[in-house]
């Protein structure tokens, strides 16, 4: 599925004011990214890929992510966190969705991404590992959009964060990579200006 694919697919997609978006950032990592990205993003809520300065997110580095738009629409980890890396078991620097991920995750991600990059607007989306009976882990990913040209989005800047629901988290180590089991749930997208 390529960028302006997802982008139409998800026209029913939830547009929310700031206030509503900012509330679903509920991790540290999450909202020291919004903020930094919102602090630097211009009108269009397009930050400037220059602006991006690693020294001032430090502690939210291990957990960033940045996806370029390649000319054929698909979404490619250009640079990936060591949490994202160590918590995958494998590298994924230069895949794309559709290499690292199977399922409607994939559809999910795209759907992600291809909104956030067209619309542009932030993007929140969220999905579970499933167990079993209950989830394993709860996942929580931010993209903002960015520009390398100054006009028109090329690039997304995120973060990703996890949450461990079971007290075995061993489990999420024995699974094969990539998980089959991550589950697509709710896409959220902040309402343009």
């Amino acid at each position: 599925m390529t960028a302006a694919t997802a982008e139409r697919e998800t026209t029913g997609a939830a547009f929310r004011d700031r206030q509503a978006f900012e509330a679903a950032l509920s991790d540290r990592c999450l909202q020291s990214l919004y903020a930094f990205w919102r602090a630097r993003a211009d009108v269009r809520g397009v930050m400037p890929r220059a602006a991006l300065e690693p020294a001032a997110l430090v502690a939210a580095l291990p957990n960033l992510f940045i996806m370029g738009l390649g000319p054929d629409g698909r979404f490619r980890y250009r640079l990936v966190g060591t949490r994202i890396h160590d918590h995958i078991g494998g590298r994924i620097d230069g895949l794309t969705v559709e290499e690292v991920r199977r399922g409607p995750l994939v559809d999910h991600l795209n759907a992600l991404f291809g909104t956030a990059a067209a619309t542009p607007a932030a993007g929140f989306g969220l999905s579970t590992l499933e167990g079993e009976s209950s989830p394993i882990a709860v996942y929580r990913r931010l993209v903002l959009p960015m520009s390398t040209d100054g006009d028109k989005v090329d690039q997304l800047v995120g973060a990703w964060s996890v949450t461990i629901e079971t007290p075995d988290a061993s489990l999420l180590k024995s699974l094969a990579f990539p998980s089959p089991r991550e589950a697509p749930g709710a896409l959220m997208f902040l309402k343009p200006s």
